[in-house]
């Protein structure tokens, strides 16, 4: 039977339930003695040296958590001193983005790197091979020929599940195409679930078959 304790350790958060705070009376339903709640600290600095972020989760800014999560070490961040918008950014009014031991913080460069992460920890592939197919399929969804991604404005990249079935990884080698959102969502998904014999469909026979990114692959 749970103790009704009426007055817990030293706490002046407001009681809610039987006196106690939320903190106090969860620990009074786990049956375990009553302690004093530990108040989440204010805020820190990055606890990489010289960095002025703040580290919202863990002792690391988010930035430096990808470095560590990319490169398994922790290096100097460039700092965008004109502002968040990338046509402004000194490292892309230079000629490019920073290189990869310096990152720039302005939206667009933070917004690319998320996006080359992804692609090299999910489909294993490097920025230059997914812009250089997207560019061999003449910037266009390699299934239906559309100019524009659709959806939220992102291309899919396409691999083979009998490869590697798992929707979240690719081996890389698998990787077919760059697609539309329709193609992606509501082509090939349940097209390829079909019996072999039900596949008629000669547009999307033909990229199974021959898929764009074993072309390029080739040099084809």
């Amino acid at each position: 039977m749970v103790q009704k304790l009426r007055v817990g350790p030293a706490c002046d958060r407001p009681g809610t339930r039987r006196s106690l705070c939320a903190a106090h009376y969860a620990q009074l339903k786990r049956g375990v003695v009553l302690v004093p709640v530990q108040r989440r600290t204010a805020r820190a600095a990055c606890g990489y040296p010289g960095c002025e972020l703040i580290a919202e989760t863990g002792p690391l800014c988010k930035p430096h958590q990808l470095q560590r999560h990319r490169d398994g070490e922790l290096k100097p961040l460039r700092v965008n001193r004109v502002g968040p918008v990338s046509a402004a950014c000194e490292v892309v009014a230079g000629g490019g983005h920073a290189p990869d031991d310096l990152l720039c913080q302005c939206t667009e460069c933070a917004r690319d790197y998320r996006k080359q992460l992804h692609l090299r920890t999910r489909y294993r592939l490097s920025w230059e091979e997914y812009t250089g197919l997207l560019e061999f399929q003449g910037g266009r969804c390699a299934i239906c020929g559309c100019a524009e991604p659709g959806g939220k404005g992102v291309w899919h990249v396409d691999h083979d599940h009998g490869c590697c079935p798992k929707a979240s990884e690719s081996c890389g080698r698998c990787v077919r195409g760059i697609v539309c959102n329709s193609c992606n969502a509501s082509g090939l998904s349940w097209y390829e679930r079909l019996p072999e014999e039900l596949r008629t469909f000669d547009l999307l026979n033909g990229y199974l078959a021959d898929p764009p990114a074993v072309r390029f692959r080739a040099g084809r």
